[in-house]
């Protein structure tokens, strides 16, 4: 994920989430905003597969790539 210019492949376990909002709030805020309800309704679901999705662009969108991890920890 270092290039903003390209949508990277990704996987992620939801199962556990650990963020530190002080560094990656822009990051929250977007993904917020990728799923109001008519945003989500009209546009985001419509393009995406569901919050996962929203969850990697809302981060993607603002450039904040080094917070999530690309391996599984498990």
């Amino acid at each position: 994920m270092n290039n903003i210019g390209t949508i990277p492949r990704r996987t992620q376990e939801s199962g556990v989430v650990v963020i530190d909002k002080s560094r990656v709030l822009l990051g929250l805020l977007s993904t917020c905003k990728l799923n109001e309800h008519e945003q989500r309704e009209q546009i985001t679901y419509q393009h995406l597969h569901g919050d996962k999705d929203t969850w990697w662009l809302g981060f993607h969108l603002v450039a904040i790539c080094k917070c999530l991890l690309n391996r599984a920890l498990a």
